[in-house]
Protein backbone atom coordinates (compact mmCIF):
# COMPACT_ATOMS: atom_id res chain seq x y z
CA UNK A 1 0.00 0.00 0.00
CA UNK A 2 1.47 2.95 -0.94
CA UNK A 3 0.31 6.49 1.28
CA UNK A 4 1.09 10.22 1.64
CA UNK A 5 4.37 11.75 0.58
CA UNK A 6 7.48 11.83 2.86
CA UNK A 7 9.35 15.11 3.34
CA UNK A 8 11.86 13.57 1.44
CA UNK A 9 9.43 13.73 -1.55
CA UNK A 10 8.84 10.10 -1.62
CA UNK A 11 5.94 8.27 -1.31
CA UNK A 12 5.05 6.32 2.19
CA UNK A 13 4.68 2.52 2.06
CA UNK A 14 1.86 1.52 4.50
CA UNK A 15 2.99 -0.98 6.87
CA UNK A 16 -0.24 -2.91 9.07
CA UNK A 17 1.47 -4.46 12.44
CA UNK A 18 -0.50 -6.13 14.84
CA UNK A 19 1.52 -6.35 18.38
CA UNK A 20 -0.19 -9.21 20.03
CA UNK A 21 1.23 -10.89 22.96
CA UNK A 22 1.93 -14.27 21.26
CA UNK A 23 2.83 -13.21 17.72
CA UNK A 24 3.63 -10.55 15.53
CA UNK A 25 1.51 -10.24 12.42
CA UNK A 26 2.46 -7.59 9.59
CA UNK A 27 1.23 -6.79 6.03
CA UNK A 28 2.91 -4.69 3.42
CA UNK A 29 -0.29 -4.86 1.39
CA UNK A 30 -4.11 -5.44 1.16
CA UNK A 31 -3.02 -8.09 -0.99
CA UNK A 32 0.08 -9.29 0.94
CA UNK A 33 0.09 -12.17 2.93
CA UNK A 34 0.55 -12.22 6.13
CA UNK A 35 3.89 -12.44 7.98
CA UNK A 36 4.23 -14.18 11.03
CA UNK A 37 7.16 -13.70 13.79
CA UNK A 38 6.62 -15.06 17.18
CA UNK A 39 6.30 -12.42 19.95
CA UNK A 40 8.85 -13.94 22.52
CA UNK A 41 12.97 -13.94 22.95
CA UNK A 42 14.48 -17.31 24.08
CA UNK A 43 17.59 -17.63 26.77
CA UNK A 44 19.30 -21.10 26.20
CA UNK A 45 22.26 -22.07 28.41
CA UNK A 46 24.75 -20.03 27.08
CA UNK A 47 22.68 -16.61 28.38
CA UNK A 48 22.39 -15.71 24.78
CA UNK A 49 19.23 -14.44 23.78
CA UNK A 50 17.58 -15.64 20.68
CA UNK A 51 14.75 -16.07 18.47
CA UNK A 52 12.57 -18.88 18.11
CA UNK A 53 12.52 -20.85 14.52
CA UNK A 54 9.24 -21.31 12.83
CA UNK A 55 9.87 -25.15 12.95
CA UNK A 56 9.14 -24.57 16.63
CA UNK A 57 5.80 -22.40 16.37
CA UNK A 58 5.47 -23.82 12.75
CA UNK A 59 4.89 -20.01 11.25
CA UNK A 60 6.91 -17.19 10.89
CA UNK A 61 10.37 -16.22 9.95
CA UNK A 62 13.42 -18.36 10.53
CA UNK A 63 15.49 -17.00 13.61
CA UNK A 64 19.11 -18.11 14.77
CA UNK A 65 17.84 -21.35 17.29
CA UNK A 66 16.19 -24.08 14.81
CA UNK A 67 16.99 -26.83 17.42
CA UNK A 68 13.96 -28.58 19.29
CA UNK A 69 16.41 -29.89 22.24
CA UNK A 70 17.85 -26.37 22.60
CA UNK A 71 14.46 -24.49 23.22
CA UNK A 72 13.53 -27.48 26.43
CA UNK A 73 14.98 -26.13 29.14
CA UNK A 74 14.89 -22.51 27.89
CA UNK A 75 14.10 -19.42 29.49
CA UNK A 76 11.18 -17.30 27.59
CA UNK A 77 11.00 -13.75 27.94
CA UNK A 78 7.71 -11.98 26.60
CA UNK A 79 6.85 -8.36 26.48
CA UNK A 80 3.26 -8.58 27.42
CA UNK A 81 1.93 -8.89 30.80
CA UNK A 82 -1.49 -8.96 31.74
CA UNK A 83 -2.77 -8.25 27.98
CA UNK A 84 -0.03 -4.63 28.06
CA UNK A 85 2.88 -4.29 26.50
CA UNK A 86 5.04 -3.57 29.48
CA UNK A 87 8.49 -4.84 28.32
CA UNK A 88 9.78 -2.31 25.84
CA UNK A 89 13.16 -3.46 26.63
CA UNK A 90 12.37 -6.88 24.71
CA UNK A 91 9.48 -5.65 22.27
CA UNK A 92 12.69 -3.22 20.93
CA UNK A 93 14.89 -6.12 20.41
CA UNK A 94 12.33 -8.27 19.02
CA UNK A 95 10.99 -5.02 16.65
CA UNK A 96 14.82 -4.73 15.20
CA UNK A 97 14.78 -8.62 14.45
CA UNK A 98 11.59 -8.03 12.65
CA UNK A 99 12.43 -4.79 10.72
CA UNK A 100 15.94 -6.06 9.70
CA UNK A 101 14.17 -9.28 8.37
CA UNK A 102 10.73 -7.81 6.42
CA UNK A 103 13.11 -4.68 5.58
CA UNK A 104 10.79 -2.05 6.93
CA UNK A 105 12.55 1.10 6.34
CA UNK A 106 10.81 3.58 9.46
CA UNK A 107 11.37 6.77 7.73
CA UNK A 108 9.31 5.99 4.89
CA UNK A 109 6.86 4.18 6.62
CA UNK A 110 3.18 4.88 7.23
CA UNK A 111 2.82 2.59 10.18
CA UNK A 112 -0.30 1.23 11.46
CA UNK A 113 0.08 -0.38 14.58
CA UNK A 114 -2.60 -2.48 17.17
CA UNK A 115 -2.67 -1.59 21.19
CA UNK A 116 -4.51 -3.61 23.88
CA UNK A 117 -7.86 -1.33 24.41
CA UNK A 118 -8.42 1.15 27.01
CA UNK A 119 -4.54 1.09 26.83
CA UNK A 120 -3.38 3.55 29.60
CA UNK A 121 -2.01 6.93 28.57
CA UNK A 122 1.56 6.00 30.49
CA UNK A 123 1.92 3.05 28.38
CA UNK A 124 0.51 4.77 24.77
CA UNK A 125 3.39 7.78 25.72
CA UNK A 126 6.14 4.62 25.40
CA UNK A 127 4.11 3.45 22.14
CA UNK A 128 4.99 6.64 20.77
CA UNK A 129 7.89 7.63 22.30
CA UNK A 130 9.66 4.37 20.76
CA UNK A 131 7.80 4.59 17.34
CA UNK A 132 8.60 8.08 16.72
CA UNK A 133 11.84 8.98 18.42
CA UNK A 134 13.88 5.89 18.48
CA UNK A 135 12.65 4.27 15.19
CA UNK A 136 11.71 7.28 13.64
CA UNK A 137 8.60 6.48 11.43
CA UNK A 138 7.39 9.26 9.59
CA UNK A 139 3.53 8.49 10.18
CA UNK A 140 2.06 6.21 13.12
CA UNK A 141 -2.08 5.37 13.49
CA UNK A 142 -2.46 3.25 17.23
CA UNK A 143 -5.17 1.56 16.69
CA UNK A 144 -6.74 -1.21 19.34
CA UNK A 145 -7.04 -4.66 17.63
CA UNK A 146 -10.42 -4.93 18.54
CA UNK A 147 -11.84 -1.96 16.04
CA UNK A 148 -9.09 -3.63 12.77
CA UNK A 149 -11.16 -6.77 13.53
CA UNK A 150 -14.02 -5.06 13.20
CA UNK A 151 -13.38 -3.69 10.10
CA UNK A 152 -12.51 -7.56 8.77
CA UNK A 153 -15.65 -8.05 9.83
CA UNK A 154 -17.53 -5.45 8.27
CA UNK A 155 -15.36 -5.90 4.92
CA UNK A 156 -16.80 -9.91 5.02
CA UNK A 157 -20.51 -8.35 5.42
CA UNK A 158 -20.07 -5.88 2.34
CA UNK A 159 -17.88 -7.98 0.17
CA UNK A 160 -21.18 -10.87 0.44
CA UNK A 161 -23.11 -8.14 -1.48
CA UNK A 162 -24.76 -6.87 1.67
CA UNK A 163 -25.51 -2.82 2.42
CA UNK A 164 -23.01 -1.31 5.05
CA UNK A 165 -25.26 -0.34 8.06
CA UNK A 166 -25.35 2.76 8.43
CA UNK A 167 -25.39 2.85 12.29
CA UNK A 168 -22.52 -0.19 12.75
CA UNK A 169 -22.52 -1.84 15.43
CA UNK A 170 -21.10 -4.92 16.60
CA UNK A 171 -19.56 -6.59 19.93
CA UNK A 172 -16.03 -7.86 19.41
CA UNK A 173 -14.90 -10.73 21.77
CA UNK A 174 -11.22 -10.80 21.52
CA UNK A 175 -10.15 -14.15 22.80
CA UNK A 176 -5.94 -13.55 23.03
CA UNK A 177 -2.89 -15.05 24.41
CA UNK A 178 -2.84 -13.55 27.82
CA UNK A 179 -6.65 -11.73 28.32
CA UNK A 180 -10.17 -12.04 26.71
CA UNK A 181 -11.95 -8.39 25.82
CA UNK A 182 -15.11 -7.91 25.50
CA UNK A 183 -15.62 -5.27 23.24
CA UNK A 184 -18.92 -2.80 22.32
CA UNK A 185 -18.81 -0.85 19.29
CA UNK A 186 -21.75 1.58 18.71
CA UNK A 187 -21.63 3.65 15.17
CA UNK A 188 -18.31 2.62 14.70
CA UNK A 189 -16.73 3.54 17.83
CA UNK A 190 -15.48 1.56 21.07
CA UNK A 191 -17.84 2.17 24.04
CA UNK A 192 -15.06 2.89 26.47
CA UNK A 193 -17.26 2.16 29.63
CA UNK A 194 -18.64 -1.19 28.21
CA UNK A 195 -15.50 -2.65 27.97
CA UNK A 196 -15.03 -5.87 29.75
CA UNK A 197 -11.47 -7.89 30.44
CA UNK A 198 -10.87 -11.76 31.58
CA UNK A 199 -7.75 -12.69 32.52
CA UNK A 200 -8.55 -16.51 31.22
CA UNK A 201 -7.01 -16.90 27.80
CA UNK A 202 -4.91 -19.23 25.42
CA UNK A 203 -2.01 -19.20 27.83
CA UNK A 204 -4.38 -19.65 30.64
CA UNK A 205 -5.98 -22.38 29.16
CA UNK A 206 -2.37 -24.15 28.01
CA UNK A 207 -1.08 -24.55 31.32
CA UNK A 208 -4.37 -25.64 32.55
CA UNK A 209 -3.40 -28.73 30.61
CA UNK A 210 -0.25 -29.27 31.25
CA UNK A 211 -1.26 -29.58 35.11
CA UNK A 212 -3.69 -31.94 34.03
CA UNK A 213 -1.21 -34.29 32.04
CA UNK A 214 1.21 -33.30 34.71
CA UNK A 215 -0.94 -36.36 37.14
CA UNK A 216 -0.12 -38.86 34.42
CA UNK A 217 3.33 -38.31 34.40
CA UNK A 218 3.66 -36.15 30.79
CA UNK A 219 5.60 -33.18 31.71
CA UNK A 220 5.16 -30.37 28.83
CA UNK A 221 6.22 -27.51 31.25
CA UNK A 222 9.93 -26.89 29.97
CA UNK A 223 8.31 -27.34 26.54
CA UNK A 224 5.87 -24.51 25.73
CA UNK A 225 5.56 -24.81 22.21
CA UNK A 226 4.57 -28.30 22.26
CA UNK A 227 2.01 -28.13 24.77
CA UNK A 228 0.55 -25.11 23.05
CA UNK A 229 0.48 -27.40 19.84
CA UNK A 230 -1.36 -29.97 21.65
CA UNK A 231 -3.82 -27.72 22.73
CA UNK A 232 -4.59 -26.35 19.59
CA UNK A 233 -4.70 -29.76 18.29
CA UNK A 234 -7.24 -31.68 20.79
CA UNK A 235 -8.99 -29.27 22.22
CA UNK A 236 -12.67 -28.31 22.05
CA UNK A 237 -15.76 -26.62 23.37
CA UNK A 238 -18.19 -29.03 24.00
CA UNK A 239 -21.42 -27.73 23.11
CA UNK A 240 -23.76 -29.57 26.26
CA UNK A 241 -20.93 -30.22 29.03
CA UNK A 242 -22.34 -33.19 30.58
CA UNK A 243 -23.43 -34.61 27.66
CA UNK A 244 -19.58 -34.62 26.46
CA UNK A 245 -19.16 -36.24 29.96
CA UNK A 246 -21.25 -38.96 29.73
CA UNK A 247 -20.11 -39.77 26.02
CA UNK A 248 -16.01 -39.87 27.10
CA UNK A 249 -17.56 -42.05 30.28
CA UNK A 250 -19.01 -44.52 27.58
CA UNK A 251 -16.01 -44.30 25.10
CA UNK A 252 -14.08 -45.29 27.89
CA UNK A 253 -16.06 -48.29 29.35
CA UNK A 254 -15.55 -49.45 25.61
CA UNK A 255 -11.83 -48.90 25.82
CA UNK A 256 -11.87 -51.09 29.07
CA UNK A 257 -13.71 -54.05 27.25
CA UNK A 258 -11.96 -54.35 24.18
CA UNK A 259 -8.97 -53.08 22.59
CA UNK A 260 -9.42 -50.44 20.51
CA UNK A 261 -8.61 -50.27 17.20
CA UNK A 262 -6.94 -46.78 16.30
CA UNK A 263 -7.25 -45.41 12.67
CA UNK A 264 -4.36 -44.97 11.15
CA UNK A 265 -5.50 -41.44 9.79
CA UNK A 266 -4.03 -38.40 11.73
CA UNK A 267 -6.67 -35.49 12.00
CA UNK A 268 -5.47 -31.89 11.63
CA UNK A 269 -7.24 -30.93 14.36
CA UNK A 270 -9.99 -31.44 17.38
CA UNK A 271 -12.44 -30.99 15.25
CA UNK A 272 -11.96 -33.46 12.69
CA UNK A 273 -11.72 -36.33 15.14
CA UNK A 274 -15.06 -37.95 15.36
CA UNK A 275 -14.76 -39.30 19.37
CA UNK A 276 -14.03 -37.62 22.42
CA UNK A 277 -11.54 -40.78 23.57
CA UNK A 278 -7.84 -39.72 21.11
CA UNK A 279 -4.57 -41.04 20.97
CA UNK A 280 -1.84 -38.21 20.95
CA UNK A 281 1.50 -39.05 19.29
CA UNK A 282 4.00 -36.60 21.52
CA UNK A 283 6.03 -34.29 19.17
CA UNK A 284 9.84 -35.59 19.70
CA UNK A 285 11.63 -33.18 17.44
CA UNK A 286 12.35 -35.93 14.92
CA UNK A 287 10.12 -37.73 13.30
CA UNK A 288 6.97 -36.00 14.88
CA UNK A 289 8.19 -32.41 15.60
CA UNK A 290 4.40 -31.02 16.11
CA UNK A 291 2.91 -34.52 17.39
CA UNK A 292 -0.38 -36.01 15.99
CA UNK A 293 -4.01 -37.00 16.97
CA UNK A 294 -5.26 -39.95 16.15
CA UNK A 295 -9.07 -41.13 17.03
CA UNK A 296 -10.58 -44.71 17.07
CA UNK A 297 -13.83 -46.41 14.99
CA UNK A 298 -14.73 -48.88 18.05
CA UNK A 299 -13.75 -52.36 18.94
CA UNK A 300 -11.09 -53.90 16.88
CA UNK A 301 -10.70 -57.58 15.63
CA UNK A 302 -6.87 -57.64 17.09
CA UNK A 303 -6.06 -59.62 20.00
CA UNK A 304 -6.64 -58.31 23.70
CA UNK A 305 -3.88 -56.51 25.44
CA UNK A 306 -3.94 -59.58 27.84
CA UNK A 307 -3.91 -61.95 25.17
CA UNK A 308 -0.81 -60.06 23.52
CA UNK A 309 1.14 -60.27 26.67
CA UNK A 310 0.64 -63.92 27.23
CA UNK A 311 2.02 -64.43 23.87
CA UNK A 312 5.19 -62.58 24.49
CA UNK A 313 5.63 -64.25 27.92
CA UNK A 314 5.20 -67.63 26.73
CA UNK A 315 7.62 -66.64 23.73
CA UNK A 316 10.05 -65.52 26.47
CA UNK A 317 9.91 -68.82 28.15
CA UNK A 318 10.22 -70.63 25.27
CA UNK A 319 13.32 -68.59 24.02
CA UNK A 320 11.93 -67.34 20.37
CA UNK A 321 11.53 -64.04 21.59
CA UNK A 322 12.56 -61.43 18.83
CA UNK A 323 14.09 -58.69 20.04
CA UNK A 324 12.64 -55.12 18.73
CA UNK A 325 14.52 -52.83 16.75
CA UNK A 326 15.87 -50.18 18.45
CA UNK A 327 17.15 -47.77 15.42
CA UNK A 328 14.30 -45.79 15.54
CA UNK A 329 12.61 -45.02 19.21
CA UNK A 330 8.79 -45.46 19.74
CA UNK A 331 6.76 -42.55 19.78
CA UNK A 332 5.44 -41.54 23.31
CA UNK A 333 1.35 -41.63 23.33
CA UNK A 334 -0.76 -40.10 25.99
CA UNK A 335 -4.68 -41.30 25.79
CA UNK A 336 -7.26 -38.05 26.08
CA UNK A 337 -10.49 -37.90 27.28
CA UNK A 338 -12.25 -35.42 29.42
CA UNK A 339 -9.34 -32.83 28.97
CA UNK A 340 -9.85 -32.35 25.75
CA UNK A 341 -13.47 -30.58 26.60
CA UNK A 342 -12.45 -29.62 30.50
CA UNK A 343 -9.71 -26.95 29.61
CA UNK A 344 -11.61 -24.62 27.04
CA UNK A 345 -14.57 -25.16 30.13
CA UNK A 346 -12.49 -22.22 32.32
CA UNK A 347 -13.22 -19.87 29.10
CA UNK A 348 -17.08 -20.17 31.07
CA UNK A 349 -16.60 -21.08 34.27
CA UNK A 350 -13.38 -19.88 35.60
CA UNK A 351 -11.88 -21.81 38.55
CA UNK A 352 -13.52 -20.99 42.38
CA UNK A 353 -9.83 -19.81 43.98
CA UNK A 354 -10.22 -16.65 41.03
CA UNK A 355 -12.17 -13.56 40.91
CA UNK A 356 -13.14 -13.41 37.22
CA UNK A 357 -16.68 -14.03 36.25
CA UNK A 358 -17.29 -16.81 32.97
CA UNK A 359 -17.31 -14.99 29.49
CA UNK A 360 -21.26 -15.68 28.99
CA UNK A 361 -21.57 -13.16 32.30
CA UNK A 362 -18.98 -10.79 30.82
CA UNK A 363 -21.02 -9.96 27.78
CA UNK A 364 -24.21 -9.72 29.54
CA UNK A 365 -22.70 -7.05 31.58
CA UNK A 366 -21.24 -5.31 28.47
CA UNK A 367 -24.94 -5.13 26.58
CA UNK A 368 -26.35 -4.14 30.21
CA UNK A 369 -23.36 -1.17 29.85
CA UNK A 370 -24.50 -0.18 26.84
CA UNK A 371 -28.18 -0.47 27.03
CA UNK A 372 -27.80 2.60 29.48
CA UNK A 373 -26.61 4.98 27.62
CA UNK A 374 -27.64 3.92 24.04
CA UNK A 375 -31.06 1.99 22.36
CA UNK A 376 -29.10 0.29 20.17
CA UNK A 377 -27.69 -2.04 22.58
CA UNK A 378 -30.18 -5.12 21.21
CA UNK A 379 -28.50 -5.57 18.34
CA UNK A 380 -24.73 -6.41 20.09
CA UNK A 381 -26.35 -9.28 20.09
CA UNK A 382 -27.13 -9.71 16.27
CA UNK A 383 -23.64 -8.94 15.49
CA UNK A 384 -21.05 -10.99 17.48
CA UNK A 385 -17.46 -11.97 16.53
CA UNK A 386 -14.96 -13.60 17.70
CA UNK A 387 -11.81 -12.83 17.25
CA UNK A 388 -8.10 -13.93 18.36
CA UNK A 389 -6.06 -17.07 18.40
CA UNK A 390 -8.05 -19.01 21.05
CA UNK A 391 -11.18 -17.94 18.81
CA UNK A 392 -10.09 -20.90 16.62
CA UNK A 393 -11.33 -23.49 19.44
CA UNK A 394 -13.69 -25.92 17.73
CA UNK A 395 -17.81 -25.62 19.14
CA UNK A 396 -17.07 -22.49 20.98
CA UNK A 397 -19.29 -19.96 18.65
CA UNK A 398 -22.02 -22.64 18.61
CA UNK A 399 -21.85 -22.93 22.43
CA UNK A 400 -21.72 -19.41 23.14
CA UNK A 401 -24.71 -19.01 21.03
CA UNK A 402 -26.94 -21.18 22.83
CA UNK A 403 -25.75 -19.80 26.29
CA UNK A 404 -26.71 -16.59 25.43
CA UNK A 405 -29.88 -17.43 23.30
CA UNK A 406 -31.16 -19.11 26.24
CA UNK A 407 -31.30 -15.73 28.62
CA UNK A 408 -33.02 -13.62 25.82
CA UNK A 409 -36.68 -14.05 26.31
CA UNK A 410 -38.03 -10.49 23.60
CA UNK A 411 -37.33 -12.84 20.11
CA UNK A 412 -33.90 -11.11 19.85
CA UNK A 413 -31.72 -13.34 18.16
CA UNK A 414 -27.62 -14.45 18.49
CA UNK A 415 -25.85 -14.42 15.76
CA UNK A 416 -22.16 -14.85 15.62
CA UNK A 417 -19.31 -15.42 13.05
CA UNK A 418 -15.73 -16.06 13.12
CA UNK A 419 -13.20 -15.98 10.27
CA UNK A 420 -11.33 -18.41 8.82
CA UNK A 421 -8.13 -17.40 10.70
CA UNK A 422 -8.82 -15.35 13.43
CA UNK A 423 -6.15 -14.31 14.65
CA UNK A 424 -5.35 -12.28 11.63
CA UNK A 425 -8.67 -10.49 11.44
CA UNK A 426 -6.40 -7.14 12.96
CA UNK A 427 -3.62 -6.91 10.62
CA UNK A 428 -5.99 -8.11 7.23
CA UNK A 429 -8.60 -5.82 8.90
CA UNK A 430 -6.27 -3.03 9.45
CA UNK A 431 -5.14 -3.57 5.50
CA UNK A 432 -8.59 -2.95 4.63
CA UNK A 433 -9.40 0.37 6.74
CA UNK A 434 -5.83 1.53 5.32
CA UNK A 435 -7.02 0.61 1.59
CA UNK A 436 -10.91 2.29 2.76
CA UNK A 437 -9.60 5.73 2.69
CA UNK A 438 -7.56 5.39 -1.05
CA UNK A 439 -9.63 4.66 -4.30
CA UNK A 440 -6.92 4.28 -6.17
CA UNK A 441 -6.95 0.54 -6.51
CA UNK A 442 -2.96 0.91 -7.20
CA UNK A 443 -2.95 -2.33 -5.22
CA UNK A 444 -4.94 -4.41 -7.13
CA UNK A 445 -7.26 -4.65 -4.02
CA UNK A 446 -11.16 -3.91 -3.76
CA UNK A 447 -12.22 -1.24 -2.31
CA UNK A 448 -14.27 -2.08 0.75
CA UNK A 449 -15.90 0.96 3.41
CA UNK A 450 -15.32 0.41 6.79
CA UNK A 451 -17.48 1.78 9.71
CA UNK A 452 -14.30 3.07 11.61
CA UNK A 453 -13.22 6.77 10.98
CA UNK A 454 -10.94 7.11 8.34
CA UNK A 455 -7.36 6.55 8.39
CA UNK A 456 -6.13 10.01 7.73
CA UNK A 457 -7.83 11.11 10.39
CA UNK A 458 -6.30 9.07 13.19
CA UNK A 459 -2.39 8.85 12.08
CA UNK A 460 -0.05 11.55 13.41
CA UNK A 461 2.87 12.35 11.23
CA UNK A 462 6.22 12.67 13.11
CA UNK A 463 6.23 16.33 12.91
CA UNK A 464 3.16 16.71 14.29
CA UNK A 465 4.53 14.31 17.08
CA UNK A 466 7.68 16.62 17.43
CA UNK A 467 5.51 19.80 17.76
CA UNK A 468 2.50 19.04 19.67
CA UNK A 469 3.73 16.13 21.43
CA UNK A 470 1.84 12.81 22.82
CA UNK A 471 -1.31 14.45 23.43
CA UNK A 472 -1.67 14.99 19.44
CA UNK A 473 -1.52 10.95 19.31
CA UNK A 474 -4.13 10.56 22.10
CA UNK A 475 -6.58 13.14 20.44
CA UNK A 476 -6.76 11.26 17.42
CA UNK A 477 -7.05 8.08 19.01
CA UNK A 478 -9.78 9.11 20.90
CA UNK A 479 -11.50 9.49 17.86
CA UNK A 480 -11.99 6.00 18.17
CA UNK A 481 -14.05 6.07 21.21
CA UNK A 482 -17.29 7.19 22.28
CA UNK A 483 -17.56 10.48 24.33
CA UNK A 484 -17.27 8.95 28.07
Amino acid sequence: MVGPTAASGGLLKTWVIDLGADTIKAVASATDDPRILPNVLIQGRDQRWRWPSDAVHGVGDRGSCSNHDALRQASWAHPFDGGLLTRWQTQQTILDHAFDTWGVDPAATDLVVTEPVLNPAPLQHVYDEILYERYGFARVARVPAAALAFAAAAADVVSGGAVPDPNPCALLIDLGHTSTTVVPIIAGRIVRHAVRRLPVAGRVLTNALNDLLSLRHVHLLDDAPAARALKEQVCFVAGDYATAMRRARREHAALRAADIAWTDAVFPSAAAAPTVLADYILPDGITHPRGALRSWHGPSRTPRASQLTAVRDSAAASGTATAAPTSTPAPQHVLLGTERFHVPERLFTPPEHTDGVGLVAAIRAAVAAVAAASPLAPLLYAHIHLCGGTAALPGLARRLARALQADLVDGTRVHITTRPAPALDAVLGGATWVRAGRADGADGAPFLPTPLPPHAEIAVSRAEYLEHGPQRCGQRGNALYHAA
